[in-house]
């Protein structure tokens, strides 16, 4: 390294600031032209400017990353109490149900379907006898559309005041 008698004015080569810097000669080329590294009349990179300049951004670019991802980290908070916001509003709204709430609804109507079924042997116990068959099949199978049919006309906010909540146990006929 060539050092003169002002330090403002010590200079050195490129490959020898690449060497000082860690970086390659390359990237010392591309900070000649973006002005970070400087050189004097005869082309010799003055070292204490561009240990200046190079810091500088250096330091730079890292406040600037850290803010960016500061900024990012926000975005993403003020993304996800937007979503709640919206959910809440939703919900407010009856356009959206809670999870539990719909398996509450359902483990209902499951519960009273099973009522409904379970009646059916014990209603056609007595009217079954002496009959054939087909008449059999025919009174059954009208029997269970009509539990379907109730099953799939019920008015589900409602679905509460049925009385869901009770014992699963059959009934005997």
């Amino acid at each position: 390294m060539k050092i003169s008698r002002d330090l403002k004015k010590l200079t050195t080569t490129q490959t020898e600031m690449a060497k000082i810097l860690g970086i390659t000669q390359q990237r010392v080329s591309q900070l000649i032209k973006d002005g970070v590294v400087v050189r004097d009349k005869t082309n010799a990179v003055l070292v204490i400017e561009t240990l200046k300049n190079y810091y500088k951004v250096h330091s730079d670019s890292e406040a600037s990353e850290k803010d960016i991802q500061l900024d990012h980290e926000r975005a993403i908070h003020e993304r996800v109490k937007r979503e709640i916001s919206e959910i809440k509003l939703a919900e407010t709204r009856n356009e959206v149900h809670k999870t539990e709430d719909i398996e509450v609804m359902f483990g209902s109507i499951f519960t009273i379907f099973k009522r409904r079924m379970l009646t059916i042997p014990h209603k056609f116990a007595k009217l079954l006898i002496d009959k054939s068959p087909d008449e059999i099949n025919s009174m059954l199978e009208k029997e269970v559309k009509a539990a379907l049919v109730e099953l799939s006309s019920a008015d589900l906010s409602q679905i509460g005041s049925y009385g869901g909540e009770g014992d699963d146990t059959e009934e005997d006929g």
